[in-house]
């Protein structure tokens, strides 16, 4: 951390106990061969962090090897318990724990995100190479912290092993 006198080291606890727990449902439509997608997360922390993460998925299959989706991502989170954005120096030497790092603040963020999976079958491949999956991923986060907004893009291949 930066301060007025200078540099000081972050000062973390020893241990963490971390709990996450997840559920989500399905709903396929037949008639129009779309998917809808419901999931919440909720995390918790010894050091005082909670966090929420409902998401919401929607699936649609746009041809025989290929298929489109778009999703919503809420996230909320309290800050760890010695989270301080700034610390006057003449505390910081008798403070036990240290932080001014944004993933421990309290904060909320969005991300919204669109994705195009198509099987390499679509491209003619043949063998193992059929059954591939090509994925091209754009994703807009907003984070109401010091990370600021995002633009992330990425690209994946998911190729299937035989046993």
């Amino acid at each position: 951390m930066i301060t007025s006198t200078g540099l000081v080291a972050e000062k973390h606890p020893n241990d963490r106990l971390r709990q996450a727990f997840a559920v989500s449902t399905r709903w396929y439509v037949p008639a129009s061969q779309t998917t809808l997608i419901a999931a919440y997360r909720y995390y918790r922390d010894d050091w005082h962090i909670r966090a929420h993460t409902p998401e919401l998925r929607i699936v649609q299959q746009v041809g025989i090897d290929a298929d489109a989706a778009i999703r919503f991502r809420y996230y909320t989170q309290t800050a760890a318990f010695f989270y301080e954005p700034r610390y006057g120096d003449p505390m910081t030497m008798s403070i036990p724990y240290l932080t001014d790092d944004p993933k421990m603040s309290a904060f909320t963020g969005q991300t919204m995100e669109a994705k195009l999976g198509v099987l390499g079958h679509a491209f003619e491949l043949g063998g193992r190479w059929s059954a591939a999956r090509f994925e091209g991923i754009l994703e807009y986060v907003v984070q109401h912290n010091r990370f600021g907004n995002a633009v992330v893009a990425h690209v994946a291949l998911t190729l299937p092993i035989e046993y």
